[in-house]
């Protein structure tokens, strides 16, 4: 086919151009383009975390970066003038009952109806996107950082260690929480670094994150702190919906403490669903077995 687009078709039986393959030399041409761009990025010029979009029929893309038990639940869908909303490449909720606007390029006088391609969107181009800033892309950014510190990373308080590895593409923190008090500066202190692990695998496309949380011989937390944990996932919620993949907790499989926290971990699970599956097991095999 590169030799074919170098001399172009070969002459018709008067001299022309061979119109049929010619126009199967355009078809070529247009799949490879849309195979080139199996795979878009949105990459938020704020902090730099890449949000994934994946071909999935003609000239739509939907957001692919996310566990797969979401995806019905997420059809965040880059399309062209879809129904109702004849204004080009536009980024659609198209999750079932609904159908809003969520992106679009921006400013839009800067991408005229009449100048956008309805089979490709402008690479390049600037976005909102739920009031953000974005960048369009066809390939994961340049620079993608590498892991943070050194690994396996431990980050340590009187009350929880937690332990941050990496194999491949698949990042894994183990959380193990002692007997004792939890104190209101150490758990900030455990939830900074935390924070910098999460937003790093966000920026890192090929990277997913599996946690296996041990509350055995933990004291039952304080009312604050499940508050202070609750508002830590919905802070970090963005970065948890593109790498989180899988959690277990384990709990005492008797007793008053472990029926105390599995009562906390449903309450939990009510007020803010994960979107990943998440299991409460009671030893370290079955978590293991889960994950």
């Amino acid at each position: 086919s590169a030799h074919s687009a170098q001399s172009g078709p070969e002459p018709g039986p008067a001299g022309g151009r061979g119109d049929a393959g010619q126009a199967v030399a355009v078809a070529e041409t247009g799949l490879s383009a849309m195979q080139d761009l199996s795979t878009l990025y949105f990459i938020d010029e704020q902090d730099g975390t890449v949000w994934t979009y994946s071909l999935v029929g003609d000239a739509r893309w939907q957001f692919s970066r996310l566990a797969p038990c979401q995806k019905a639940k997420n059809a965040f869908t880059l399309v062209f003038n879809p129904k109702g909303h004849a204004e080009g490449w536009v980024l659609q909720d198209q999750t079932a009952g609904k159908g809003d606007i969520i992106g679009r390029p921006w400013p839009k006088e800067a991408y005229p109806l009449v100048c956008q391609d309805p089979q490709r969107p402008e690479v390049g181009s600037s976005w909102r996107i739920w009031g953000g800033r974005f960048t369009l892309r066809d390939r994961p950014p340049e620079r993608v950082p590498g892991a943070v510190g050194n690994l396996p990373l431990e980050m340590k308080a009187p009350f929880c260690t937690l332990l941050y590895s990496e194999e491949g593409n698949v990042g894994r923190l183990e959380a193990t929480m002692h007997g004792g008090p939890i104190a209101d500066d150490g758990l900030e202190d455990l939830f900074q670094q935390l924070a910098q692990v999460l937003r790093n695998l966000a920026q890192r496309p090929a990277m997913v994150l599996m946690m296996r949380s041990d509350v055995r011989q933990a004291s039952v937390p304080a009312w604050r702190h499940i508050k202070r944990f609750l508002a830590f996932q919905q802070e970090l919620g963005p970065e948890l919906v593109l790498v989180g993949r899988g959690s277990a907790i384990i709990v005492g499989c008797s007793g008053l403490l472990g029926s105390a926290w599995v009562a906390i971990i449903r309450m939990v699970q009510r007020m803010l669903p994960v979107p990943w599956p998440e299991s409460i097991e009671t030893s370290l095999e079955s978590a293991d077995a889960f994950l």
